[in-house]
């Protein structure tokens, strides 16, 4: 009991440090795509061509926690479950719009990235539960993500795959002989972001 009330000691720490969305600008690449040698879309016209926008690139540095509530399928037996742990992520991205900073969140439009997290409390087993990491594909709010997780303690290892919307996420983990978990619940994040010009 003294392990689980210290694990979920750690959790909220963690989760009432994760409120904090940053960024920061670099120089590298500024202002972006410049091509002198390219000649004007309309020559006849005397007026000024307008630049576009080349866009941005962005690297993107997430940590917060996880917690739901599901399912847990073993032989025929179903028991309820739930599962609360950290979750870290680095992701890279575009964004269409430069220094469009007025968002609360800078995020990129679409990215790919890598997310390492830990099962930290799991009802049906002792903690600390798996060990995961996922590739994964985010457009907007929208991530789906596949990878593999690791329950070293109980032996147990399987395929994961994860579907989120904002801070809402669904997944499903299949421990190879033991069943599967399926779990649905929330994500808080925060994030600091490194942004540069393409």
């Amino acid at each position: 009991m003294t392990r689980v009330l210290k694990a979920g000691t750690w959790v909220l720490c963690l989760a009432s440090a994760s409120a904090a969305c940053t960024h920061t600008d670099l120089s590298r690449n500024a202002p972006g795509h410049i091509q002198l040698e390219s000649p004007p879309k309309e020559p006849e016209s005397t007026a000024a061509e307008v630049p576009e926008d080349p866009g941005e690139r962005v690297l993107l540095l997430s940590y917060g926690v996880f917690a739901g509530g599901g399912a847990r399928f073993e032989d025929r037996d179903v028991a309820g479950d739930f599962s609360v742990g950290p979750e870290i992520a680095l992701d890279l991205g575009d964004r269409k719009r430069s220094h469009f900073e007025d968002d609360f969140f800078v995020l990129p439009d679409q990215s790919f990235g890598l997310r390492l997290g830990l099962n930290v409390l799991e009802h049906s087993l002792e903690p600390p539960g798996a060990a995961f990491s996922e590739f994964s594909y985010t457009e907007e709010l929208f991530r789906v993500g596949a990878g593999w997780a690791w329950d070293v303690d109980d032996a147990r290892h399987g395929p994961q795959i994860t579907l989120a919307a904002g801070p809402l996420y669904l997944r499903a983990s299949h421990a190879l002989d033991h069943g599967t978990s399926v779990h649905g619940g929330l994500l808080i994040y925060g994030s600091h972001a490194w942004i540069w010009s393409q």
